[in-house]
C-alpha cells in the first residue's frame, strides 16, 4: 500500500514525482536514500532507540 501526498506549497517537481509514484507499481526509476528511526521500551526499564539508513537504485 502506497501513501504520501503534496500540497500547493511543495515544489512542482515533488508533486510530479508523487503523481508518478502513485501511478506505477513500485518506485519510479532513480536513486533513493531512506532514513528510519524507532524508539520503544523493553519491559518497564530498557529504552531502545534504533536508527537505520538504506540506499538503493531502481532501474527500468
Amino acid at each position: 500500500m502506497k501513501s504520501g501526498g503534496y500540497d500547493a506549497g511543495d515544489p512542482s517537481d515533488y508533486a510530479k514525482y508523487m503523481k508518478r509514484f502513485w501511478g506505477n507499481d513500485g518506485f519510479p526509476s532513480g536513486y533513493y536514500v531512506v532514513h528510519s528511526e524507532t524508539d520503544f521500551y523493553l519491559g518497564d526499564r530498557e529504552r531502545v532507540n534504533m536508527k537505520a539508513t538504506i540506499d538503493f537504485k531502481v532501474v527500468e
